[in-house]
């Protein structure tokens, strides 16, 4: 009998990250499609040219993506990934290469969210600990911020 408990673990944490990735595809996606909306649409309003630096800008950025990802356990990453990409469209027609390196750590921001998300669901339904994976999470999001700092002082 124990051997059929492992299985069942095994198929449902499969499941789980499957689903993860899912999410994570359809976040990309959606970024994708933001990019288009925002190319193609008559809004002035663009994030990027909020400050002189472009680091800063890009720092923010991905901090608000994480904050906002996490909400909902992770599975509101795709809307706010369409929202960014909308505010990234006018800057993607003038510089398409930059707006996709600065899409890197908005991704990997977006992906420690959903991360976060999957540990905080399961420490609320009691099949797991949110902390006890506190440093893939820090990890994840910090190399997400420092991906940003890098890419907004290169670009």
């Amino acid at each position: 009998m124990p051997k059929k408990t492992k299985q069942k673990g095994r198929k449902k944490l499969n499941l789980r990250i499957g689903v993860l990735q899912g999410v994570f595809i359809v976040s990309l996606l959606c970024w994708a499609l933001g990019i288009f909306v925002g190319a193609n649409s008559i809004a002035v309003f663009s994030l990027m040219e909020l400050s002189a630096n472009p680091a800063l800008n890009l720092l923010l950025l991905t901090a608000s993506v994480f904050i906002f990802s996490l909400l909902f356990f992770g599975s509101s990453a795709p809307l706010i990934l369409f929202f960014v990409g909308i505010m990234q469209g006018k800057a993607f027609l003038g510089a398409p290469v930059e707006t996709i390196a600065g899409a890197i750590p908005l991704f990997i921001a977006a992906y420690a969210a959903l991360v976060a998300g999957r540990y905080l669901y399961a420490d609320f339904r009691g099949t797991g600990n949110f902390f006890a994976h506190k440093r893939e999470m820090v990890a994840l999001f910090g190399v997400s911020l420092v991906a940003a700092v890098i890419i907004g002082i290169a670009g």
